[in-house]
């Protein structure tokens, strides 16, 4: 509520106000697991170099170095992320399939972004936010991507419970230009979610927390 009235009135963005209670409120977490929890900070680089910038960290920490150093089994090594970093996550776990020398225990992904195709699922329309209508109509989706909808597609891939009497009505397509401009959000690095099926069989498991008040709630639950 804070947070909401704080970005109304234009003093500062949600997020800000957010990451400020978080800070103020912050307590360092306990926990009885034998776990150990190494952090990746990323240098000051444009977001499309973050993919590489985590596939090389995955890389470097199973060296027995690194490994003894911290104290880790290299049988259970986990990748995990929140929100973006969740879809980092995610795509990291998927190239790391083509990777024989890297092998991961657990992925778990934190309210994930999983995808940027449809952006009208029912957790989108129950935290509607004023997103441009081309967005929110899934117009900037040319026809000639129209089968990657079936891997995103709520109405059969959600638990009835979430579908909250929602109405899926099928996407208004649009012309290529816009995807030609920006491929990333066709891309199954930038949306996980879009890779083909043969994929998903080889990767780990997964723990996925979804959150019920967000807009990438439907992005965990498909």
């Amino acid at each position: 509520m804070r947070a909401a009235v704080a970005d109304q009135l234009g003093l500062m963005h949600h997020t800000e106000v957010l990451t400020w209670i978080m800070a103020v409120k912050y307590i360092t977490p306990m926990s009885d697991e034998n776990v150990t929890v190494t952090d990746a900070e990323f240098s000051d680089v444009a977001v499309r170099l973050y993919l590489r910038d985590v596939y090389w960290v995955v890389k470097f920490f199973p060296q027995s170095s690194v490994l003894s150093q911290y104290g880790v089994d290299p049988d259970r090594v986990c990748v995990a992320g929140d929100g973006a970093g969740g879809n980092l996550a995610a795509a990291v776990a998927q190239q790391l399939l083509e990777d024989s020398e890297v092998k991961t225990k657990l992925k778990a992904l934190l309210y994930p972004a999983l995808q940027t195709l449809d952006l009208n699922l029912p957790s989108y329309q129950e935290s509607e936010s004023p997103f441009y209508p081309t967005m929110a109509s899934n117009r900037r989706v040319p026809v000639e991507s129209s089968h990657s909808f079936q891997f995103v597609n709520q109405s059969n891939l959600l638990p009835e419970e979430l579908k909250n009497d929602h109405v899926y009505t099928s996407p208004t397509y649009g012309s290529s230009e816009l995807a030609q401009k920006y491929p990333g959000f066709l891309d199954p690095r930038v949306a996980p979610l879009l890779a083909s099926d043969a994929q998903p069989r080889g990767l780990p498991l997964a723990y996925v927390l979804t959150c019920e008040r967000n807009v990438l709630r439907d992005d965990g639950a498909t």
